[in-house]
């Protein structure tokens, strides 16, 4: 987990991640960099002087100063488009993308960009035969011979080995010498009359046009569809997009298409595109045109000082993610009102968001930095309707966030949770009436869904909306690291004189459930009654006249023996009653694997392999509730595999699943001589259920030093939050149980970082920390 780093909605250059060369289309870098076509090299030159460094972090060893305006070749984009390898003065490194512009394309590589469009089509880069060419199995003249090519045969270009480019033509895949093949955008080449090369070069310039953008290839979706998170029918659906939505093509998955849209990564199946220019594609739009006239319009704002006419209202352009001023704005010299004003700016202004702290937007306007409240600024996505059809963005209502995070569902009767989606599978447990599950995709009639660490298949016509669930989107408020929740720790000390005078009332045994006691205070006046339970402050009680009440969280009780103490305030002093009940509870634990999906955390590496912290987070996560489920805890998961959960989601999942504690898992990252676990408490909360919520996270952060240290890794210590991050986290501070963000390690450590990859290390620390929960609850 990297503290204030920059806002998860900036898009950065685009045209980075998918840039249109001589020799093919940059596809995937971003999600896999390790996948990226390596011959497909654009250049671009360097904005001001810059550094090259041997590592994607600021603090990695310089390799040379890079003046402004320096020609370099891109040789991959990582870390969601924030850094770029790059060549240059026949040195290799990485310097951040924000300090590029395109410049030309790279003449070590290819030709320019075809204008015709004819090589850069909606599944990627093709090129054609010179002459007669042998196919074969691999990149070498040795390899066995698949078949013979003709001369003028069009093939879709994958990649390349030395002197060999790997093609896929005729539904196979083979090898041919780079010496055989030619570019469309060449002139002069006998076999561009070939038939696929007429096809290629008579699609009209104006579709050219529309398809071949400066970010890549686009295309219309041709009716609405479904958006998915794999290139299957059965992977889970994100959503849907309408007829006439503009995509950006990534890659191409067998007949599945990876596309961009909507600030978001997915899978369409090819036959629901259509490339511009096409009936079906200007059916698609004209349909979409319809729609747009029939929704209601806002005023457009207008754009700041320095932009372009063609990046008027879009969010995302070519130097990032762009918002604009809803109202008269201040720009401020610092995250806060009490920081020097800058200006005095208009509705409508255009900014370029750098970074988000505190509920401040650091952002780029008239060639310098400053910072905007965070409400007086809006998406522009969010003031009309999108080409796209995605609507605005906020509330439970909008198309985007609709079909985004955990929905819960909860049994009608007691049902099985099968192996498979029908009933001929076996039967993996029996889930009573009520039991609320995590919904992952459906099957037609049947559902996936996760259940206490275990995925399985239930009949839709056994499954209701939860009680008390909420559309991902409506609840859960505030960004980035910082910010401030509304309460903050309230510290009560232990004291007084025990006193008969106190008299309390309530049951001796209890479920898992919020329980109401009352009382009163005999022969004497009260000013306020203050509740401590197991020792710690929960909150005050209501006081009316000389009686009092007040109700028990569930969520703050424990299982077995409950030490109760009520302190009341009164003129003589401090007086106080004890008593005990007890409770049959199983404690819920949610259990969030950090970041994942687009979202990768921190970036380490080892031995020049790229580890990233969301792989790792979700490894001991699933260790953890594994354990903790051994120690008869029930476990809740916020992700089980690889897929992006906002946060909003994960904190009301938490809230709905009535944690008795959330226990976040994350890796930490900085200077490679920083090392050693630690773990987070709130410092601050949105809504807690009781000031428990502090003092008790204190206390289980402070009892993971054992488990740390008994494993092999050093332990840095138990810290408030915003004492490391600057502010208050998210799931700490919108959650509203107790709650932890454990930090295993630093990925950037070489020493650590070979610990995190240990599977044995994996599975010791897990259940250390698993048995530092337990002693919390039951001992």
């Amino acid at each position: 987990m990297m503290f204030n780093k920059r806002a998860q909605e900036i898009i950065l250059k685009t045209a980075l991640v998918c840039s249109v060369s001589g020799a093919g289309y940059l596809v995937g870098a971003q999600i896999e960099p390790q996948n990226s076509i390596v011959y497909a090299q654009t250049v671009y030159k360097t904005t001001v002087t810059t550094s090259m460094r041997r590592g994607m972090r600021n603090d990695e060893t310089l390799i040379v100063k890079i003046p402004s305006r320096q020609a370099v070749d891109i040789l991959g984009v990582y870390q969601n488009g924030a850094w770029a390898k790059v060549r240059w003065n026949n040195r290799t490194g990485y310097i951040r993308t924000m300090y590029l512009t395109k410049a030309q394309s790279s003449g070590s590589s290819a030709a320019a960009s075809p204008k015709s469009g004819s090589s850069v089509r909606s599944d990627g880069y093709h090129m054609f035969t010179a002459e007669s060419v042998t196919l074969r199995t691999s990149a070498s003249s040795s390899s066995e011979k698949l078949t013979v090519l003709k001369p003028g045969t069009d093939f879709l270009l994958i990649d390349r080995k030395g002197s060999y480019y790997k093609i896929y033509v005729n539904k196979r895949y083979g090898w041919i010498p780079v010496s055989s093949a030619r570019d469309y955008s060449k002139t002069g080449n006998k076999s561009e009359t070939s038939q696929s090369a007429k096809e290629s070069t008579s699609k009209k310039t104006s579709s050219s046009a529309q398809s071949v953008k400066s970010d890549g290839y686009h295309m219309v979706t041709s009716g609405t569809v479904n958006f998915r998170s794999e290139a299957s029918a059965d992977s889970r659906r994100l959503g849907s997009l309408p007829g006439g939505s503009d995509v950006l093509i990534i890659s191409r998955k067998g007949d599945w298409l990876k596309v961009y849209v909507n600030k978001r990564y997915g899978y369409v199946h090819k036959k629901n595109l259509a490339d511009y220019g096409t009936s079906a594609a200007d059916k698609a739009l004209a349909a979409n045109r319809s729609d747009q006239k029939d929704s209601s319009s806002e005023k457009k704002p207008s754009t700041g000082e320095g932009q372009s006419d063609s990046g008027k209202g879009q969010s995302i352009q070519s130097d990032g993610y762009h918002m604009y001023a809803k109202r008269q704005t201040v720009l401020k010299q610092g995250a806060g009102s009490s920081y020097k004003t800058r200006t005095t700016v208009s509705e409508g202004t255009d900014f370029l968001i750098i970074d988000l702290k505190d509920g401040w937007y650091k952002v780029r306007y008239n060639k310098s930095y400053s910072w905007v409240k965070k409400s007086d600024l809006t998406d522009y996505t969010k003031s009309s309707s999108s080409t796209s059809g995605s609507g605005s963005s906020q509330g439970s209502g909008s198309s985007q966030d609709s079909y985004r995070g955990v929905h819960i569902m909860s049994t009608k009767q007691s049902v099985k949770l099968l192996a498979g989606p029908n009933t001929d599978f076996k039967s993996k447990a029996t889930l009573p009436k009520g039991t609320e599950v995590t919904v992952l995709n459906d099957w037609g009639y049947f559902v996936k869904v996760s259940y206490q660490g275990k995925d399985g298949y239930i009949h839709m016509k056994h499954l209701k909306k939860a009680p008390g669930y909420t559309s991902p989107g409506s609840s859960g408020s505030g960004s980035g690291s910082g910010g401030s929740g509304s309460v903050t720790p309230n510290v009560q000390t232990l004291g007084g004189t025990r006193s008969d005078q106190v008299k309390i009332s309530h049951n001796k045994k209890y479920k898992d459930t919020d329980i109401k006691i009352s009382g009163s205070v005999k022969n004497t006046s009260a000013t306020k009654v203050s509740v401590f339970l197991n020792g710690t402050y929960l909150n005050p009680g209501r006081l009316s006249g000389q009686s009092f009440s007040y109700t028990i969280p569930s969520n703050v009780t424990r299982p077995g023996r409950n030490d109760l103490r009520i302190q009341v305030a009164t003129p003589g002093g401090l007086l106080y009653q004890t008593s005990t009940f007890t409770v049959t509870k199983v404690p819920t634990i949610v259990v969030d694997a950090g970041h994942g999906g687009r979202d990768s955390g921190a970036v380490g590496s080892l031995n020049g392999k790229s580890i990233y912290e969301k792989d790792y987070d979700i490894k001991f996560a699933s260790n953890l509730r594994d354990e903790l489920i051994k120690l008869g805890f029930r476990v809740v998961m916020t992700r089980t595999t690889d897929y992006d959960v906002p946060r909003a989601d994960r904190a009301s999942l938490s809230n709905r699943s009535d944690a008795d504690l959330l226990f976040s898992v994350h890796h930490n990252a900085g200077s490679s001589t920083v090392s050693g676990g630690m773990t987070l408490y709130p410092s601050a909360k949105a809504n807690p259920s009781t000031q428990a919520a502090f003092s008790e996270s204190k206390k289980l952060s402070e009892m993971m030093s054992s488990a740390y240290s008994s494993s092999g890794m050093g332990y840095r210590g138990a810290y408030r939050d915003k004492d490391m991050s600057g502010g208050s986290l998210y799931m700490l501070r919108n959650t509203n149980s107790r709650s932890i963000l454990t930090e295993i390690g630093f990925i950037s450590h070489a020493g650590d970082v070979k610990k995190i990859i240990n599977p044995a290390f994996q599975q010791e620390l897990s259940k250390k920390l698993a048995n530092q929960v337990y002693n919390f609850f039951y001992k």
